[in-house]
Formats: C-alpha cells, sequence, structure tokens
C-alpha cells in the first residue's frame, strides 16, 4: 500500500487462508490484511475461532491452505527450528499473564531479554529502564510479581511483549480478568505505545464495552467466516 509516495507495508497479509485445529476446519477463506502501527480489533463469540486465528498468526497453528505472510515471514514455509526466530518479530499477551510470580519486574524482563539472546547486560539494562518508564512501572521495578495488583502484573506482561520492539502486537483478551478501571488503562497504554513505535496491533476481545470506547478497526469471527464489521 502507498500513500502520497509512503510505502506502508502490511505486517498481516492472509489470503484465502483455512484455519484448522487438526483435521477440524474453523474459520474458511479468510482474508485479513493488517498494515504497520495499525491497531484491529477481532471480535466474536467463545468458540468462534478467535484464538485458532491468532494461533495461526504467530506460527502455533499451521496454514494448511491459502496463503499468509506476517511479519515478513511466508507461514506456509515455517518450520519448528525456526520459529523462535520468527516470534522475536512479535509480541504477546494474553489473559493469563504467564509471569514468574517470585521473581521482581526487572528479573522478569531481563529474562526474556536473555531469552532473546541479548547478551549485553547493559544494553539490556538499558532497554528495560526505556520500557519501565514507557509502562509507568518504575517505582514497582524490584517488587515480586506476587506483591502486585492485577492490572500491575498486565502491565509487567505488556512491558515484556513490547521489549524487542517487534513489528506485531497479538493480543489475546488481555483485559478478561481486569476490572473496568484497569482495562481502560490498559487500552490507553497499549495504543499509546503502539503508536510510538509504529507497532500494529491485533486485539482478540469479547468485551463490547472496550470496542466502542476505544474505536478501531474490527472484525468479527462468525459462523465460520471472518468478515469485517463497518
Amino acid at each position: 500500500m502507498e500513500i502520497l509516495g509512503l510505502n506502508i507495508k502490511s505486517v498481516i497479509d492472509l489470503k484465502n487462508a483455512d484455519i484448522y485445529q487438526g483435521d477440524k476446519l474453523i474459520l474458511e477463506d479468510v482474508n485479513l490484511n493488517i498494515k504497520e502501527a495499525e491497531f484491529s480489533y477481532l471480535i466474536g463469540d467463545t468458540g468462534s475461532g478467535k484464538s485458532s486465528l491468532l494461533q495461526t498468526i504467530y506460527g502455533e497453528l499451521p496454514l494448511k491452505k491459502g496463503s499468509g505472510i506476517v511479519a515478513g515471514q511466508d507461514l506456509t514455509e515455517l518450520k519448528y527450528k525456526t520459529k523462535h526466530l520468527f516470534r522475536r518479530n512479535l509480541g504477546m499477551i494474553f489473559q493469563q499473564f504467564n509471569l514468574i510470580k517470585s521473581w521482581s519486574v526487572y528479573q522478569n524482563l531481563d529474562y526474556a531479554l536473555r531469552a532473546l539472546e541479548w547478551t549485553d547486560k547493559k544494553i539490556r539494562e538499558s532497554r528495560i529502564k526505556e520500557i519501565i518508564l514507557d509502562t509507568g512501572l518504575q517505582k514497582k521495578i524490584n517488587t515480586k510479581i506476587f506483591e502486585l495488583s492485577g492490572g500491575e502484573q498486565q502491565r509487567v506482561a505488556i512491558a515484556r511483549a513490547l521489549l524487542n520492539r517487534p513489528q506485531l502486537l497479538i493480543a489475546d483478551e488481555p483485559t478478561g480478568s481486569l476490572d473496568r478501571n484497569s482495562g481502560d488503562e490498559l487500552m490507553y497504554l497499549i495504543k499509546r505505545i503502539a503508536t510510538e513505535n509504529q507497532t500494529a496491533v491485533i486485539f482478540a476481545t469479547h468485551d463490547l464495552r472496550i470496542v466502542e470506547k476505544f474505536p478501531a478497526l474490527t472484525y468479527i469471527c462468525k459462523e465460520g467466516k471472518l468478515l469485517s464489521v463497518d
């Protein structure tokens, strides 16, 4: 896509893709194109195919039919041995925080960077300080995860997802366990940081209040199809 001479690349480009769980067809003939820095919602009832679609996008489920390019990776050519390299271009947030609760905020973030093979300790420290400021966690950096509120833990999960400055942030029901105020704070945070970093976001939710309060491009999984919501 080109606008006024600027080339805006697609971060997700699925064409005529069938989404499967094992041998079961979940979504048929999916066409989805999301550009860099674009925010989009994925809505639909429980069991409608939202999570299966996201799992295909981040390579957990194979793309058996159709074409799919995500963050420059052809999903039909994705290999198990190189999956971790592909995921370095992605950030992922889930309803479950998946943090090591006995560790501090800093330890969780440092561990994530070391897993991404950031070998220079000073560079890791610098990046952690940046993301801590971005997410407003500077007063909690040495606090153990189990001592944080649910909203604060989700902020740590967001910080971890954005540490590597991913091209794409995948969020699967990240506000599901939060109260309304914490959920709204999370949305403001994600939208601000994603905009500042030109990160594309696909945000799955069943909370239509959030979709109404923070409007954006919206897709719905319904009756085995992915449809655009006007």
